[in-house]
Order: structure tokens, then C-alpha cells, then sequence
């Protein structure tokens, strides 16, 4: 896994990946929000994952298993499919992770995992939907065993964050969320879609935005024609991404730096973001990972790494759940 021609293969779909967040190819219809049906409250029962009872016996896939040394109670969270939207019959779910001790009267902050391209491009590129991609699952698992719930999600059109998002908040009491206490977390091509949702005015239940080795839009848009190019031909998201037009000054950020990061225009695109930001008493911190490499957090596994990933867990939990 740590072999040359593996981080070869990995960087080259990465740099795939960043062209899928925006182009100016058609722009798929908008189809109303059904009525939203009345949901079922979760059973918080324990995950249909093997549970072990002694180390012989399998457990979870995850992407670095250092992450379940650090957490051990990862294969005890308990994750449920919710369908949130249906659209031309089909139905799209999110799965919501929640922890392995949470009381079935409690709410709790809830943080989403950012998706800015569709489930069919996905598959192309890793073979699945990324709610269903093994490092959003170990992701969704860790942030649940470190005492917040977890969302991730099925989409097929640029809207579906803000319907997801909809649901979720209308839905938060059966849902045991807390619907005024929600954080994005975003990386690498899903990086604009998480920057034009979370700046929009008027999302003040939105308390906080990570992001890793992501791709930033900035209130001048630089570096989104380049964007565009990458990804004209690959049918991605582009037209219906909202510019951002003012940095909030409310929301706490977290952007995460890989010095070694080799995709274009990520580094660059956060540099200038940061010029940008820094004038503007944006609350926001930089973190750099100074031989870190694009997607980091899933290969070339290191302590900084994991000082990195504590950092962000700290950070969430502090601004979501006011340790």
C-alpha cells in the first residue's frame, strides 16, 4: 500500500477526482422536495457489523486501521440508512452514525461529510458511492466513537446537500440531532460545494467547516476556470455551485495544508483563499502537514498524521458541542 506504484495510482485518480466538483456542461433539473414523510425514530440497537467477542473473529473494514487502535469502540457504532429524498422514484439515502454509548432520549451535534460530485461519477472513479467508500465510512465511524453523530450521503444533483440538510434539521428530534449545532467536513474536489453552502447567509446552525487538502473557492473565484476546464467533459457540478460573495466572519474553519500535495490548484487555491480571508477577520485556522500528501489521512499513515486527525476531532467537538 505504501509502494510507489500504489501513491502513483492514488494521486492520479485524486487529480481525476478534483476536475468533478465543477463544469459548464447541463445542469441536471431541480425536481421538487416531496412531502417529507413522517420518520421512524432510530433504534439505537447495536450496528449490523460482526460485533467480536474475542480478536480472532472480523471486524469492519477501515481504511487505516490505526484509527480503530485509537478508537477500539469504532466497530460499535451504530449506523442506520435513512431515505431523505426521493427523485424519478428513486429513493436517496443518507446513513447517519451515532455513538455506541448515546442515550435514546439524547441530542447530539451532527456533522456532514460534503459530497460535490454525484454517485455515478463515484463508482467510476473508486467503485462506489463515497457515503459507501471506505474512508468516509471509517470517517463516519470515527467521529461517532468520539462522541458526535456522523452523516453521509447519497446524491445525484447539486441540490441534494441543501435537500439533505432540510430533511435533517426538520427532522432532528426523531433523528437525535441537534439541529442548530451542525459542522461540514469537506476535502480535496468536494472542497467548493462545503465553501458555497457553508457561506450562504442565513445557515447560522452551521457552527463550524473543516477542510482537508480541499480545493477553496474565494469571494474573486479564482482559480474556478481552471476548475472548469479540468472537468467540461466529465458532466460535473459547475453552474449551480453559488458563488460566494462574503466570507462569514461567524463560522470557525479548519483547513488542513499537505505540503506535498501534488494535485493542481489545491495548495494554490487555499493560499489564496487564506490571502483572502486573513484581512477579513475570518475565524479560521491553517494547519500545515508539512510532508504530507494529497488524501493523507488515508495513505502514508504517520504521527502527524494522527496529531492532525486528533486536532480536527478536538476542533469539532469544540465548536459543535462547546468542550
Amino acid at each position: 500500500m505504501k509502494s510507489s506504484s500504489y501513491r502513483r495510482v492514488v494521486m492520479s485518480l485524486t487529480a481525476t477526482v478534483l476536475g468533478l466538483v465543477a463544469c459548464g456542461g447541463p445542469q441536471p433539473t431541480s425536481t421538487p422536495l416531496p412531502p417529507t414523510p413522517t420518520p421512524v425514530p432510530p433504534t439505537l440497537q447495536p450496528t449490523d457489523a460482526p460485533q467480536p467477542t474475542n480478536a480472532a473473529e472480523p471486524r469492519p473494514q477501515y481504511f487505516n486501521t490505526a484509527w480503530a487502535d485509537s478508537y477500539p469502540d469504532m466497530h460499535k457504532v451504530v449506523v442506520q440508512n435513512v431515505t431523505y429524498r426521493t427523485v424519478d422514484d428513486t429513493s436517496l439515502t443518507m446513513d447517519v452514525y451515532y455513538p455506541p454509548d448515546m442515550k435514546a432520549d439524547e441530542r447530539l451535534p451532527a456533522v456532514i461529510f460534503v459530497f460535490g460530485y454525484t454517485d455515478s461519477a463515484a463508482k467510476r472513479l473508486v467503485g462506489s458511492p463515497l457515503k459507501d467508500y471506505s474512508q468516509y465510512t471509517s470517517w463516519g465511524r470515527l467521529t461517532a466513537a468520539s462522541g458526535l453523530i456522523a452523516l453521509t450521503y447519497q446524491t445525484q444533483q447539486p441540490d441534494d446537500l441543501e435537500a439533505m440538510v432540510e430533511y435533517t434539521r426538520k427532522n432532528a428530534a426523531s433523528m437525535n440531532i441537534d439541529a442548530d449545532r451542525i459542522g461540514l467536513w469537506s476535502c480535496s474536489a468536494n472542497g467548493p460545494t462545503a465553501v458555497s453552502f457553508a457561506m450562504q447567509p442565513g445557515r447560522g446552525y452551521l457552527k463550524c467547516a473543516v477542510f482537508y487538502y480541499a480545493h477553496m473557492l474565494t469571494p474573486d473565484d479564482k482559480f474556478r476556470g481552471q476548475t472548469n476546464g479540468m472537468c467540461a467533459s466529465r458532466g460535473c457540478y459547475g453552474a449551480e455551485l453559488r458563488d460566494v460573495k462574503e466570507l462569514r466572519k461567524d463560522l470557525p474553519l479548519l483547513v488542513v495544508r499537505a505540503g506535498r500535495d501534488e494535485v493542481p490548484f489545491v495548495n494554490e487555491s487555499i493560499d489564496h483563499f487564506m490571502s483572502v480571508a486573513a484581512p477579513s477577520d475570518v475565524q479560521i485556522t491553517l494547519v500545515e502537514h508539512a510532508e504530507g500528501v494529497h488524501a493523507f489521512d488515508t495513505e502514508r499513515w504517520s504521527d502527524r498524521s494522527r496529531e492532525l486527525i486528533e486536532q480536527t476531532l478536538e476542533f469539532m467537538r469544540t465548536n459543535l458541542a462547546g468542550e
